[in-house]
C-alpha cells in the first residue's frame, strides 16, 4: 500500500488505493515528505519511504512533523496479511500403473485471496481435479496461482508406469 500527503489547512496522512488484504509479507509505504520528517511505526526509521516484512497482520503507523509545529500529523493502516499460498496434491503417492491407465489427481489449495487458478503440467489450465493417462512414468505437477501471491506455489508427484504388455510367438 502506499500513502500520499495531501495538503489542506493542517497536513494530514491518508490512505489511497488501500485494499484490506496484502498478497505478499512484504508490506512498503512511501509518499513525497519534503521538508517533512516521517516516523514509521515508532521507530528510527525516518525516510520517506517505509518497508516491512510482516509474518502476520499488522498495523502501520507514520507520524509526519515540519520541525515547528508542536505535534506532528499521525495516521496509521491496517495491513491484513493473507496467509501464504501452498499446494498438496492427493494421492501423493501410488502404486504403479498399468500402461495406458488413467490417475485421477486433487490440488488441494490453501491461503492466498482463494481466487484461484490451477495449471497442470505446465500447460493444462484447469480446476483443481485432473484425470490423466499415462504411457510412461513421469512427473505430473500442478501449479497454483492466486493473482496476488507471488511466488505462485506448486507441487508434483511421480507417477510410475508398467511396460506394455508384449508377446511374442516363437516357432522352433
Amino acid at each position: 500500500g502506499i500513502f500520499f500527503f495531501k495538503q489542506k489547512t493542517a497536513y494530514e496522512i491518508y490512505q489511497c488505493d488501500w485494499s484490506s488484504d496484502v498478497c505478499s509479507s512484504d508490506l512498503s509505504a512511501g509518499g513525497d515528505s519534503s521538508g517533512y520528517e516521517i516516523n514509521w511505526n515508532n521507530s528510527l526509521n525516518t525516510g520517506s519511504a517505509y518497508s516491512q516484512i510482516a509474518d502476520s497482520s499488522t498495523w502501520i503507523y507514520a507520524v509526519l512533523t515540519d520541525r515547528c509545529s508542536v505535534a506532528g500529523a499521525e495516521d496509521s493502516v491496517f495491513a491484513h496479511v493473507l496467509p501464504p499460498l501452498a499446494v498438496h496434491i492427493a494421492p501423493d503417492s501410488l502404486p504403479p500403473l498399468c500402461y495406458g491407465n488413467g490417475q485421477a489427481f486433487k490440488a488441494i489449495p490453501t491461503g492466498g485471496n482463494r481466487h484461484y487458478h490451477f495449471t497442470w503440467n505446465d500447460s493444462i489450465e484447469g480446476n483443481d481435479s485432473i484425470n490423466l493417462a499415462y504411457t510412461a512414468s513421469k512427473w505430473t505437477k500442478v501449479r497454483l496461482a492466486d493473482n496476488c501471491t507471488h511466488p505462485p506455489a506448486s507441487d508434483s508427484v511421480f507417477v510410475n508406469v508398467l511396460p506394455p504388455l508384449q508377446v511374442e510367438i516363437l516357432f522352433d
